[in-house]
């Protein structure tokens, strides 16, 4: 059996939080007479998997539904969930820094060119088509090519 304190300083957490497992049902500790809690082995093997769960970033509804599931592969198939579900946030954060890259380099490149004449001389001919149906530039090697094309022009 353990006493709060020995459980907090175990599981480095306060008594407040261990109150709040035990007021939401996640821990049953048994109360003795002077209202004290002493927790058993399996508030103790709770706790190690609350504490695990909610580094996860698993939910407090999510913990309980997953601390009330007896069988394991029902667990297991919970975390096979969330890490598809990282994945997903991993291909969407990198998908992101690619867009951010792409588009620091356009800043970068804008305020390379800002003055420069031929930057100045293609804005001025808009959304000229070359032929291609190109109305929009959506790459910094177009947005150089066009210049390129434009420069040509200009020249003639």
């Amino acid at each position: 059996m353990f006493k709060t304190g020995q459980l907090s300083r175990a599981f480095e957490i306060d008594r407040t939080s261990l109150n709040h497992y035990v007021r939401t049902g996640l821990l049953n500790p048994e109360m003795l007479d002077n209202q004290y809690h002493t927790y058993s082995f399996q508030d103790f093997v709770a706790l190690s998997y609350i504490r695990h769960y909610r580094g996860l970033g698993f939910s407090m509804n999510e913990i309980k539904a997953l601390t009330r599931q007896k069988d394991n592969e029902e667990k297991l198939q919970c975390c096979q969930n969330e890490m598809r579900t990282i994945d997903d946030q991993i291909r969407l954060l990198q998908l992101k820094q690619r867009f951010l890259e792409n588009f620091m380099n356009l800043l970068r490149f804008y305020e390379s060119y800002r003055d420069h004449p031929v930057l100045l001389s293609v804005l001025a001919l808009g959304s000229h088509d070359r032929g291609k149906g190109e109305a929009h530039l959506k790459t910094i090697a177009e947005m150089q090519s066009y210049i390129d094309w434009a420069l040509g022009e200009v020249q003639e």
